[in-house]
């Protein structure tokens, strides 16, 4: 598939999924509310706060709530976007004689994390990078589109929040893999393309030199 048709199949699914984005964020805070329970938790973010790696292990358990609230309301929506977890790729939208195939990453903030106001600039909460699995790097199998989530939580209920799809090759971004052998982690940002292949579901954009920061906004 060509660049341009990616973009154009970029900017149709970035359509769905902004119409339906409140409709998102509604269905995870239910999801959050229901999960903190079986923890015995008041509210979902206590189940990590406190934690050596409390971001990350919310992270983990995080993308999975949201990945079955996505699927919902899009299932809800007639959105033909379907969680099929093929090589280098999570979603496929569907269309007549063409599947699209997407990679998905989420990063979560916990909004009420002593640590929380190291994540703050002076223009806003910005989702600089996400994290991926270094082999999958390594054998080639990353799709092109990128499906790019970030979410502050905040007891049960998501405060600021940013979507993008992402074309690495219209914008030139690349997954950074460490020289080392036992990190296991390549790192995704966002190049400072001024916005070519980087299509905005929710949020906006933060220039810097040289990269694209995903900005959360509620």
């Amino acid at each position: 598939m060509n660049h341009k048709s990616n973009s154009k199949y970029a900017r149709l699914i970035t359509k769905e999924l902004t119409r339906v984005y409140p409709e998102i964020v509604t269905e995870i805070n239910n999801r959050l509310a229901t999960l903190a329970g079986l923890y015995n938790k008041e509210n979902f973010d206590e189940i990590f706060l406190g934690n050596d790696q409390e971001t990350q292990d919310c992270t983990k358990v995080f993308q999975g709530v949201a990945s079955a609230a996505i699927e919902t309301v899009c299932e809800n929506n007639n959105i033909p976007l379907v969680l099929k977890e093929v090589d280098g790729a999570d979603w496929v939208f569907e269309l007549p004689g063409i599947d699209i195939s997407l990679e998905q990453k989420i990063r979560s903030f916990l909004g009420r994390s002593k640590k929380f106001n190291n994540n703050l600039k002076r223009y806003g909460l910005p989702c600089m990078s996400w994290t991926g699995n270094k082999h999958s790097v390594y054998n080639g199998k990353k799709t092109d589109l990128h499906l790019l989530w970030s979410f502050e939580i905040i007891g049960n209920t998501i405060g600021r929040g940013g979507a993008v799809i992402c074309s690495l090759k219209e914008s030139g971004s690349y997954w950074k893999t460490g020289s080392g052998n036992k990190d296991s982690y390549a790192t995704l940002t966002m190049n400072n393309s001024n916005g070519v292949g980087i299509n905005e579901i929710h949020g906006n954009s933060h220039y810097t030199n040289k990269s694209t920061y995903l900005l959360l906004e509620n």
